[in-house]
């Protein structure tokens, strides 16, 4: 027994964002069940599975080709998936690094009226963001060039 929406009718680039963020989808998801432990590629390929066989037999090389006896998504998807991925990655990595490095800043000077208002309305003060803009405008001009690790 399956689930029976609907029948979808999608356009040819419908169809080709579908396939790309399920690949997108599948990516992040793959990763972190992975570095769980968890990842079950019978599992958690089937619709990435199911929708290139929908492309291959809709004559889609622009989304599909055959690899190794296997669908996989085309060069092309595939090298725009890096892109965009390395992207998001990267700017991933700019706001997790200026959130935390804030975050830490702005707790070792907070108030106790400060602490008081975090505790009640479960979120940093405003003053927070202070932190933040300093860390990212750090960033912006030097990266990581001047961080360092201060021993002891």
């Amino acid at each position: 027994a399956g689930f029976e929406l609907m029948q979808l009718q999608l356009s040819d680039e419908q169809f080709k964002e579908l396939v790309f963020l399920a690949m997108i989808g599948e990516y992040v998801r793959g990763g972190v069940l992975d570095s769980w432990g968890e990842y079950d590629p019978a599992k958690h390929n089937a619709l990435m599975e199911y929708l290139l066989e929908q492309a291959y037999q809709a004559g889609r090389t622009d989304l599909v080709e055959r690899f190794e006896g296997h669908l996989v998504p085309s060069d092309a998807l595939s090298d725009a998936e890096d892109e965009l991925m390395a992207e998001y990655n990267d700017d991933e990595f700019w706001s997790e690094l200026s959130s935390r490095l804030g975050r830490r800043d702005f707790e070792a000077s907070m108030t106790a009226d400060e602490k008081r208002e975090a505790e009640v309305k479960g979120w940093l003060p405003e003053r927070v963001y202070e932190f933040y803009e300093k860390y990212e405008k750090e960033f912006e001009e030097y990266g990581v060039d001047r961080l360092g690790i201060i021993e002891g």
